[in-house]
């Protein structure tokens, strides 16, 4: 379904309204939030995107950061995420980020696409975001759904190698 210039996942009902509402007012998703972290940014060469769902986030990253690391594990977000991400400075990595590397299952909900969340289950690839030894990491943004946690302690060098700003979206 197209919402706002944004393809999301058919039945979703809660970005649509919150789009739908936003654009009433003029405003875009998610983009007050960003705008509020980009001075804190001292360059812009790489943004990390986890949870990215059908890229809400990413579309605006990719015009303010050199490159654009996303991870959305649901196969049929990281679809519409290619469809809702322009340009050629981003990489979807189709896996979820968590404390050690394995896999997991996803709970997935109709209606309200962004509250999926890991679980129990072997069909979902995790692994740690210090496993891909970014050293020119300037913003991470992490909206996993009560995962945070395990997130951030599989970055913990990432983190402390870059100093990025994070951005922990929760509602």
């Amino acid at each position: 379904m197209l919402c706002e210039g944004v393809y999301l996942p058919d039945g979703e009902v809660h970005f649509r309204d919150t789009l739908t509402a936003l654009a009433r007012e003029g405003r875009s998703a998610f983009y007050p939030a960003l705008a509020a972290a980009l001075p804190q940014v001292t360059a812009r060469r790489r943004a990390i995107d986890i949870g990215a769902h059908v890229g809400l986030w990413s579309r605006w990253l990719v015009n303010e950061f050199n490159w654009v690391d996303a991870f959305e594990p649901v196969p049929e977000h990281a679809k519409l995420f290619r469809r809702n991400v322009d340009g050629s400075n981003w990489t979807l990595h189709e896996m979820a980020l968590g404390a050690h590397e394995g896999y997991v299952g996803m709970k997935l909900f109709v209606g309200d696409t962004g509250r999926a969340y890991v679980c129990e289950g072997d069909n979902v690839k995790l692994q740690r975001l210090d496993n891909y030894g970014f050293s020119d990491v300037d913003l991470i943004k992490i909206d996993v759904e009560g995962c945070e946690l395990p997130v951030v302690v599989g970055a913990e060098q990432t983190l402390k190698r870059n100093k990025p700003v994070v951005i922990i979206e929760q509602r």
